[in-house]
């Protein structure tokens, strides 16, 4: 099946699909790692321009990791990478599912997987032509951990573009992976308790989930500790092993950045999730 991929708009420039080495975050700033774009899906292309240019498109904003490893590839590297990776920047979608009483969902991707094993994320995957971007994400959240949403019962919001590169260390190989990643808020009539009646995890994708507050949410982004947030020393969390479901409590601390020693999984949040939470935390203020 065809994948959507990226596509560079610029004024009096043609249209061209990103390369797989190039940063689109770079091709729009070069001198910062966050840029106003607007974008939109057409087809099996997700076009990406500057901000107010493209009709009916949406202005986000576009964000890549400081040690963006596409953004710190020598010439070297980048010509090596040409001649292995033909493909450009594909694309995803994920979901931060907002319950009526304000706690979103987070998952953990199964150890198994070879992107991003073991993190913890909002559910979410790539849109399979003709999908629209929200039938892609509502597809993929109820896929991975069985909640059906209702879009008559929700609201949908972008929040904003994430540039993901996995390895997402340069010092732990070069790039095998490099997307644009569409962060959509998705908020639910139903409360997280109804919500949770729902799950059913897809133990080849998750083999866990958590709901998470708004407090936990700004100890995750901003490194705080957990105390200063008036957090409890553990969160509930649900696991599932060989088809069974369980409840658990797992301590806050293993949310909270930690360093990674190279083949070494731990349980973590990505910097893509990061943005996504911050984002959210910015549209719940007042």
């Amino acid at each position: 099946m065809e994948r959507v991929s990226v596509f560079l708009v610029r004024k009096l420039s043609p249209t061209v699909c990103a390369k797989f080495t190039q940063s689109v975050t770079g091709y729009f700033n070069e001198c910062s790692d966050v840029a106003r774009v607007c974008y939109k899906l057409a087809g099996t292309r997700l076009l990406i321009a500057d901000k107010d240019e493209l009709p009916d498109g949406e202005n986000v904003l576009l964000k890549r990791a400081e040690n963006c490893p596409i953004k710190l590839l020598s010439k070297q590297q980048a010509i090596e990478l040409t001649r292995l990776r033909a493909c450009g920047v594909e694309v995803g979608v994920s979901v931060i599912l907002q319950s009526s009483d304000h706690n979103i969902l987070l998952t953990r991707r199964a150890s198994h997987l070879k992107l991003f094993p073991g993190y913890w994320v909002p559910p979410g995957g790539h849109i399979d032509p003709p999908e629209q971007i929200t039938a892609a994400g509502l597809r993929e959240l109820q896929e991975e951990v069985g909640i059906q949403v209702n879009l008559s019962r929700c609201t949908v919001l972008t929040l904003g573009l994430w540039e993901s590169v996995y390895p997402n260390q340069l010092d732990w190989g070069l790039p095998q992976r490099h997307h644009i990643v569409i962060y959509c808020l998705v908020r639910s009539s139903c409360n997280h308790t109804d919500l949770q009646e729902e799950i059913n995890l897809c133990e080849k994708e998750v083999d866990a989930c958590a709901w998470i507050k708004p407090n936990m949410a700004r100890a995750l982004v901003f490194g705080m500790e957990p105390k200063i947030q008036n957090l409890p020393p553990n969160i509930r969390i649900c696991t599932v092993k060989q088809g069974k479901h369980k409840t658990e409590e797992l301590p806050v601390s293993a949310f909270l950045p930690t360093k990674q020693d190279r083949g070494h999984i731990t349980e973590v949040l990505s910097a893509g999730t990061t943005f996504g939470l911050q984002r959210w935390l910015e549209q719940l203020s007042p």
